[in-house]
């Protein structure tokens, strides 16, 4: 009934709109250089493929079938710990992640709520602002002896540099940490607050206190955020959108100041709008309405904004954009949340809705990356493979997965860590997720595509490897992602170890040429011996004989008298 539902609603989004994409998807054939790998028997090795964005790989050896890829949940074993027998085995990009930090936070129950989290690696500092705007920090650092999270025991209360008829409110407010400037600006439906990205709450040296900003235009209410580069643009409901500018001198980097440029109202989106969420990407602005669906603006001229496209979609919740891949979170008349992923070609205005995923959850956040869509929900949430058009795609399964956690609402990089040279067939990032009573820290682990090969005796295989990924050169930007690269690899696999054909042979062999080794050691030792006592009896024949020519020997002349 579900499915019938969103199908229902598919259908009715691509009659409502002519835009829908004509261009035909395409598959580019390529043929990647021969390689030959060179391994010990009895040991795995990993071999990283060329196109470490691989979503499929198949391994071919003897059989005309392809060697069977084992499923890799999110929480597998690390690939050192897996086991391969007397085969290569190929596996796609996948990811990989493991909690190692849970800490509790101050004070926290059941009923806090914190609208808004931003982590900074760079100054040890996490920031956490409460639906009552009161201002929370936590320093985390990793060290030797792993992950330590630290709360500062002084908190700032926002209210009381407001002139408040109720102090009781409940509001929403949000971060905007842009990078070049060394301050967070926190808005809010009453205005802004500036907070130090260096900040140290319980430090007397440091000057801490957050200040308001006059320039933030009160709103009845603040649902998003969005910085890019110098710009801020803050989702203000039926109002519209608010876009801003970090001013900024470069003889003071300290100065805090920012100013209010436009509002885009309904007039220029001529709809009745309630904007719940904005991105801004380069020079274009999306904007999602509630009932209404997806805006994009052209901002190339801050001044004049040109809307250039829109989609109806109807009932949404959230939306995240990468490039030119948008996923949105909507609602079915029946409240059930699906998300849909969404493909779209600026170029000629056109769009395709590429995936619909169902699954029981309650939308809570939703974070994108150049591989990966985080989908937080109330309990359970979702990495997304994104990006990687469906009809290409043989295994649908490998492009999501699933994880647990209760409460989660927010979910958001940390920072990322180098990997040794022995291990650069993945990468490790560490985000830190946000419960209602906890800070949590991942270690996320990003493999690239790769071979895992172990073989028992010496021995050469011939193996042809085929891979399907986004494209044939990962360090050009592909033009349109309605295009594959399918890529054949031939591999030439040598395995040293042993003479022969096992190691039980080798070590009888070993036995038997040890025991002969012995045996000649005792023959020299008998012939040597042999030898020197034939030397002593022919110098015992030699005395006698000679005796006997110059008469009886002593002892007998001895005996006579």
């Amino acid at each position: 009934m579900i499915y019938y539902m969103i199908f229902s609603l598919l259908i009715n989004l691509s009659m409502q709109s002519t835009r829908i994409r004509t261009k035909e998807s395409y598959t580019t054939n390529y043929e990647i250089e021969h390689d030959t790998i060179k391994m010990a028997h009895k040991k795995q090795t990993v071999y990283v493929l060329n196109l470490t964005n691989a979503y499929d790989v198949d391994v071919f050896g003897d059989s005309v079938d392809p060697i069977q890829t084992p499923f890799l949940s999110l929480d597998n074993k690390d690939v050192e710990l897996l086991e391969v027998k007397n085969q290569c085995v190929g596996f796609p990009k996948h990811p990989q992640l493991k909690e190692i930090l849970q800490y509790k936070i101050k004070d926290a129950t059941e009923d806090s709520y914190y609208t808004d989290m931003v982590t900074l690696s760079e100054y040890s500092n996490l920031f956490l602002i409460t639906q009552e705007l009161v201002l929370i920090q936590i320093k985390l650092r990793c060290s030797d002896s792993g992950w330590i999270a630290q709360e500062s025991q002084s908190v700032f209360d926002l209210k009381k540099q407001l002139n408040l008829v109720n102090p009781k409110i409940k509001t929403n407010a949000q971060f905007s940490c842009p990078k070049k400037h060394l301050n967070c600006l926190i808005v809010t439906p009453y205005g802004g607050f500036w907070v130090s990205k260096f900040s140290d709450f319980d430090s007397k040296d440091i000057p801490i206190e957050p200040y308001p900003e006059q320039n933030i235009l009160k709103r009845k209410v603040v649902h998003k955020v969005s910085t890019f580069g110098e710009y801020l643009v803050v989702a203000v409901g039926t109002d519209g959108v608010d876009l801003y500018t970090y001013e900024q001198e470069h003889q003071d980097i300290y100065k805090r100041s920012i100013l209010h440029i436009l509002t885009i109202s309904k007039q220029q989106f001529n709809v009745t709008i309630n904007i719940i969420g904005v991105k801004i990407q380069n020079d274009k602005l999306f904007c999602l309405d509630d009932t209404q669906g997806l805006f994009i603006f052209n901002i190339s001229n801050v001044n004049k904004p040109i809307l250039i496209m829109d989609i109806h979609i109807p009932r949404t919740v959230a939306f995240e954009v990468y490039e030119n891949t948008v996923l949105v979170v909507a609602q079915t008349p029946n409240n059930i949340e699906y998300i849909m992923e969404i493909f779209i070609d600026l170029r000629d205005h056109s769009y395709f809705v590429n995936r619909v995923l169902v699954d029981d959850f309650t939308y809570r956040d939703l974070q994108i990356n150049p591989n990966y869509a985080f989908l937080i929900g109330e309990e359970a949430h979702l990495i997304i493979k994104h990006s990687i058009f469906n009809g290409f795609v043989k295994y649908n399964k490998e492009l999501v997965r699933t994880f647990f956690e209760n409460q989660l609402v927010r979910f958001e990089l940390y920072s990322k860590s180098s990997e040794p040279e022995e291990q650069r067939f993945k990468e490790t990032f560490y985000y830190v997720g946000l419960s209602r009573q906890a800070i949590h820290v991942w270690k996320f682990m990003d493999y690239h595509a790769f071979l895992l090969c172990s073989f028992d005796e010496r021995s050469e295989h011939e193996i042809i490897v085929k891979l399907n990924s986004t494209s044939c050169d990962e360090n050009i930007k592909r033009e349109t992602l309605y295009q594959q690269c399918q890529a054949d690899q031939k591999i030439n696999v040598l395995v040293s170890g042993p003479l022969f054909y096992s190691d039980t042979l080798t070590i009888l062999v070993f036995i038997l040429f040890f025991l002969g080794f012995v045996l000649c050691i005792i023959c020299i030792c008998v012939c040597v011996r042999w030898k020197r006592l034939l030397k002593e009896l022919e110098e015992n024949r030699y005395q006698l004989k000679e005796m006997k020519k110059y008469g009886y020997l002593p002892e007998q002349e001895q005996n006579q008298i």
